[in-house]
């Protein structure tokens, strides 16, 4: 995590010195049109309590996730928007009566809101919530159920020009799953997520100032 924390901050120190000609393009007005793609490792724990002693099951898994963003900034260095994300997860389960590991696959997909605010060096911390849709592909069995899920998050804008930007950012990640492959078990899920995001920004008070 500080090796992933300190790649971002010198990420930030050269790009300061290489693009501090231009303004960057997060003012109000302007328009966030953009994506990423992200590695998630976890670890999840599920307590069983109808069962006397307690079960633990665990999961080791792998994650996958390409977000997709379409913000507005309605202050400067401040944007509102909605992200999709789609997901695909490798999965390996045991517990602590079975150690033996099975392996499953998970897909997802979700959509909600989010909030950025920027520093006028390009630093930004962002906040946000999703919906999402789950479904297995376990070659034993097929389920889906819904899950919500929030987050916060904290990156960097690597401007390349005064419109396109380059996005390395880290972000905490919370998960809920009230109704857990269609039983009364919940299921919480807490990981670190790292992601290189592409982002474009468009000046749409320009474009109406030259209609």
């Amino acid at each position: 995590m500080k090796r992933i924390l300190l790649a971002v901050v010198i990420s930030s120190c050269l790009v300061n010195f290489s693009y501090g000609q231009f303004e960057k393009p997060i003012m109000k007005g302007h328009m966030l049109l953009g994506g990423s793609l992200a590695v998630d490792f976890e670890r999840m724990k599920e307590y069983d309590q109808t069962l006397s002693p307690q079960i633990i099951y665990y999961t080791d898994g792998v994650t996958f996730t390409t977000d997709l963003y379409c913000g507005y900034f309605i202050l400067n260095q401040l944007a509102l928007g909605v992200k999709t994300d789609i997901t695909t997860s490798s999965i390996k389960e045991y517990s602590s009566v079975n150690k033996e590991k099975s392996k499953h696959s998970y897909h997802n997909a979700g959509f909600g809101p989010f909030v950025r605010y920027y520093t006028k060096q390009g630093i930004f911390v962002e906040t946000f919530a999703s919906l999402a849709l789950w479904k297995t592909s376990d070659p034993n069995a097929s389920s889906s159920w819904k899950n919500f899920s929030y987050g916060l998050g904290i990156g960097y804008s690597w401007f390349v020009n005064p419109s396109i930007a380059i996005e390395p950012q880290v972000k905490f990640v919370h998960q809920n799953q009230p109704q857990y492959l269609a039983t009364p078990n919940e299921v919480k899920t807490d990981g670190i997520t790292v992601s290189i995001g592409f982002q474009i920004y468009l000046n749409l008070k320009k474009k109406r100032s030259t209609d």
